[in-house]
This record gives structure tokens, sequence and C-alpha cells, in this order.
């Protein structure tokens, strides 16, 4: 927080400089962690969007494997085991 009492130990114009300038680094601090904010939260939706496909990429193989079970019957099964992979 800003301080605006005038010191009259220092010429008016000197005293609004530092003002200013005082201002002008408390906005760019702000601007600083308003980004560093921004970027995390994006970070995080990216994160977030990974773990869903991560997901539906273990749900779809369980899915398949679900398939050919039902397809070739229990024996034929287990050489279809290992077929049907993660991705990495």
């Amino acid at each position: 927080m800003l301080t605006c009492l005038y010191d009259p130990s220092l010429p008016l114009s000197l005293w609004h400089a530092l003002q200013v300038q005082k201002s002008r680094l408390e906005v760019a601090k702000a601007n600083a962690a308003a980004i560093e904010r921004k970027q995390q939260a994006k970070l995080a939706g990216r994160k977030e969007i990974e773990d869903m496909l991560l997901y539906q990429a273990m749900k779809d193989a369980e899915l398949q494997k679900r398939e050919v079970r039902a397809t070739c019957g229990r024996r034929d099964w287990a050489s279809w085991v290992g077929v049907y992979q993660l991705p990495h």
C-alpha cells in the first residue's frame, strides 16, 4: 500500500516522482503475480486434461479386453492378452 503523505523536507516534484516510482513498482509486482497465477492455472488445466485422457485410455483398453473375451471365448482370449496395451 502506498503512503502518500507529503514529506516537507523534499521538493514537491521529487516527492511526486518518488510516489510515481513506488506506484509503478507495485503495479509491476501485481502484474507479475497475476501472470504467475494465470500460468499455474493453465498448467493445472493441462494436467487435468492429461489425467482424463489417461483414464479414458485405461477404460478403452478394459472395454477392448472385454469385447475380445466375449467374441473369442476364454480359451482364445489368452492369445490376445498383451495385444491391447495402454499408450505410453
